[in-house]
């Protein structure tokens, strides 16, 4: 993943958003502070809400569909707000 994103083309107020996952219960969380680290020099914007999902194998099945309910609101609430960031950056580059 290092080496894709070192060949990312740069492109200024680009939107992020980061989902990790992983079997244990961390749910790639140490990934993800790695990549909050990435995304300036991509010249990004990171959302600040990131989705981990430990236990990913319990949450959702082979075929990818989601089996825990629960977890539905934080699925939600990622997509909201990197939907919000993203608009707003559009929006004010439009402006400008």
């Amino acid at each position: 993943m290092k080496n894709l994103l070192d060949h990312f083309p740069k492109q200024h107020h680009k939107p992020f958003g980061i989902v990790t996952a992983s079997p244990g219960a961390l749910g790639g969380i140490r990934a993800s502070q790695q990549l909050l680290q990435l995304i300036p020099a991509l010249f990004g914007i990171a959302s600040p809400y990131l989705l981990i999902v430990p236990t990913v194998d319990k949450k959702f099945d082979e075929a990818g569909n989601l089996v825990d309910p629960v977890f539905e609101k934080n699925i939600h609430n990622f997509i909201s707000e990197f939907l919000w960031l993203s608009e707003n950056i559009v929006s004010r580059k439009v402006a400008a």
